[in-house]
């Protein structure tokens, strides 16, 4: 059963969106969607024998793409709601999950600026590696059951939809950004 709390129109007003040529997910789906796509793009970095010195550097790229749009479409849309649901609830489950995804954005960004430097490792790599799935699991054991039961289908669909379209936006900047 669904319930309804102050947080059915949670900050959307009136506003509608339609769908961008995709089916709208809701919020939860789509995240771990993106997670599901995080997790198999660092199985292949990581586990995968056809990955070699030649494939691993476009790769991780795109590993990087992925984590960086995934952690800003999370920080930006659906962590908010989060955080409003446990403040309503008065739990500290969003502290948790807000602490790792700040440890995340943490070590993205020092991987990143190591590989600028040209002295990234393959350990500051696995710590990367450690705080996504760390994130990930906390994240699928802690907030989405919470948003799943205290925000209707109706909102968690304008949430995805949100979702959808940020990402969208940060895709097209990254794609005009590297030309």
């Amino acid at each position: 059963m669904a319930m309804r709390s102050k947080w059915h129109s949670f900050e959307m007003g009136a506003c509608r969106l339609q769908p961008l040529g995709r089916e709208m997910l809701d919020a939860v789906t789509f995240l771990e969607e993106g997670q599901g796509r995080i997790e198999a793009l660092l199985d292949h970095y990581f586990f995968d024998p056809k990955t070699d010195a030649e494939t691993a550097e476009p790769l991780l790229a795109v590993v990087l793409l992925e984590l960086h749009v995934q952690v800003t479409i999370e920080e930006e849309i659906f962590l908010p709601a989060v955080d409003a649901i446990a403040q309503e609830l008065g739990t500290s489950e969003a502290k948790r999950v807000r602490a790792d995804l700040a440890r995340l954005q943490h070590d993205l960004v020092s991987f990143c600026a190591a590989q600028l430097r040209g002295d990234a490792t393959e350990s500051s790599m696995r710590d990367l590696f450690r705080s996504t799935i760390r994130h990930i699991q906390d994240q699928r054991r802690l907030s989405f059951p919470v948003v799943r039961r205290w925000l209707d289908p109706e909102v968690r669909g304008e949430l995805g939809h949100l979702l959808q379209t940020r990402r969208q936006a940060l895709e097209s900047e990254i794609h005009e950004a590297l030309g």
